[in-house]
């Protein structure tokens, strides 16, 4: 399922439109400058000022606090926005793959790969290398496409692509 449409989507949108940078974004959504927002500032901001529902509020902010601590640091506000960039380059596969905390390219791939026996290196078919991705987060058929079409070979014919490619 495309997630364009989801909450988090729609506010990255909102916020990239209207503020040049996500410093700037946090920065007018942290009306008292104490560096964090809490859930009670963080919907009463977003609601009033038309960013999203209350309860798309809510759900973002729950994604968003990554260590659930109840407040919402710079950090990850960043990190909240950034993991839902579109992934049309390897360079934003990476950058999502180290927001959702993978550690290294080798440990999201292994991931990929769905554990047991090693087959990084076997060439895959666009769906099946779409089903990998989707074990790591990268959700969107636009994503599958642009990575699958970056590290698969144009020469040939079998038109298929390894994870061992990503890295």
């Amino acid at each position: 399922q495309e997630l364009q449409g989801h909450p988090l989507h729609q506010f990255r949108a909102r916020m990239f439109k209207a503020y040049p940078s996500a410093l700037a974004a946090f920065d007018a959504l942290n009306v008292d400058g104490n560096r964090s927002l809490d859930m009670r500032e963080w919907c009463e901001i977003t609601a009033t000022w038309g960013l999203c529902s209350l309860f798309e509020a809510r759900v973002i902010f729950e994604l968003m606090d990554a260590n659930r601590d109840g407040t919402l640091t710079l950090h990850e506000f960043q990190m909240g926005l950034e993991a839902v960039r579109p992934v049309l380059s390897l360079a934003a596969a990476r950058k999502r793959l180290v927001c959702l905390g993978f550690e290294t390219m080798l440990h999201a791939i292994a991931v990929m790969d769905g554990g047991g026996e090693d087959t990084t290196h076997v060439p895959l078919t666009f769906q099946e290398f779409g089903c990998a991705l989707r074990r790591a987060y990268i959700l969107e058929d636009r994503e599958h496409r642009a990575l699958f079409n970056l590290v698969r070979d144009p020469t040939d014919p079998s038109c298929k692509a390894s994870l061992s490619d990503l890295a």
